[in-house]
């Protein structure tokens, strides 16, 4: 079994003009993202900054490349959001027994 995790460092784009704006945004973007690939999904930091999110994703698999696919898949997604800009990421995918 292979266990994938990853974070994105979020820049948004359209300024929400406060903290409840971007929940809006932050929660239509996790969703997309959960639904899309059936993985979990949090917001780990910047819960306090109107204009920056950190996310952390982790996915649970039989297969490494299964993997980094989901993990392509979805740093293809956010970089075509229009409303977003990834700052920074990291990818990390660990074998557990």
């Amino acid at each position: 079994m292979f266990v994938s995790i990853c974070w994105f460092d979020i820049r948004l784009l359209n300024k929400p003009e406060s903290l409840k704006g971007k929940r809006h945004v932050v929660r239509s973007l996790k969703d997309r993202i959960r639904n899309k690939f059936q993985v979990s999904v949090s917001e780990v930091g910047g819960n306090d900054l109107w204009q920056r999110l950190e996310l952390g994703i982790s996915y649970v698999t039989s297969d490494n490349t299964l993997a980094e696919q989901v993990y392509a898949q979805i740093l293809n997604m956010l970089d075509s959001e229009m409303e977003i800009e990834i700052v920074d990421q990291f990818f990390e995918v660990e074998k557990v027994k």
